[in-house]
């Protein structure tokens, strides 16, 4: 028979706590992202499970982000301008 004797202070025992309180304010985190909040339990898997989710938030796009602006021409010198053929202002 398997002995599963687990007291409160083994450190695996700290690790699940601590990995089963974080999934809450990850899932919170993913859906207002707007991403798929089940990502959120990989923070289940001890280690590596925090890191996972962290890449997963910075390595991909977030829909509820409104577009970048275009960005802004740079302006030519009048000299430059008018050298090449253009209007002077």
């Amino acid at each position: 028979m398997i002995d599963l004797d687990v007291s409160p202070n083994d450190p695996l025992v700290g690790i699940l706590l601590f990995s089963l309180l974080a999934v809450w304010p990850f899932w919170r985190i993913l859906q207002r992202a707007g991403l798929r909040p089940w990502y959120a339990l990989l923070v289940l898997i001890p280690g590596l499970g925090q890191i996972l989710v962290l890449m997963v938030l910075g390595h991909s796009r977030w829909p509820t982000l409104p577009p970048l602006p275009p960005k802004p021409q740079p302006r030519r010198p009048a000299a430059l301008a008018t050298a090449i053929g253009g209007k002077r202002r």
